[in-house]
């Protein structure tokens, strides 16, 4: 860490943010699980993108990363705890599988303890 706040560019002031930012990551990361499968991989970057750079990008960020049905439904469940429902993009089984782990993935997003609703869904998303 201390190597990636030194390689930091810019004005101060964008060094600083950038470096609290960096920071912030680097705890958020430290405090979550391993991932266990490609679908929890997905979810657990999900999740910590959208705590640390926000809805938007973590909206753009889960629309550019997923690559089969479970990770669509993940996505979709994300969609709609963050308040963005746009059922169009998806089929109805990877709605049903969405509306299924929904609750897991929005207590996620409001700050639940994140490793026990992974826990819960483990079975689920495989």
């Amino acid at each position: 860490t201390d190597s990636e706040i030194k390689s930091l560019k810019g004005n101060p002031v964008e060094v600083i943010e950038n470096a609290k930012l960096l920071k912030s990551k680097k705890s958020m990361e430290s405090k979550i699980m391993d991932p266990w499968s490609e679908n929890s991989k997905y979810l657990i970057d999900l999740i910590t993108y959208y705590f640390n750079y926000g809805k938007s990008d973590s909206i753009k960020f889960g629309r550019k990363n997923m690559y089969n049905d479970i990770q669509k439904s993940i996505y979709y469940a994300f969609l709609k705890a963050v308040g963005n429902e746009e059922e169009w993009m998806f089929s109805e089984n990877q709605i049903l599988l969405g509306k299924r782990i929904y609750e897991y993935v929005d207590d996620m997003v409001n700050n639940q303890d994140v490793n026990d609703q992974l826990k819960k869904i483990k079975g689920i998303i495989g």
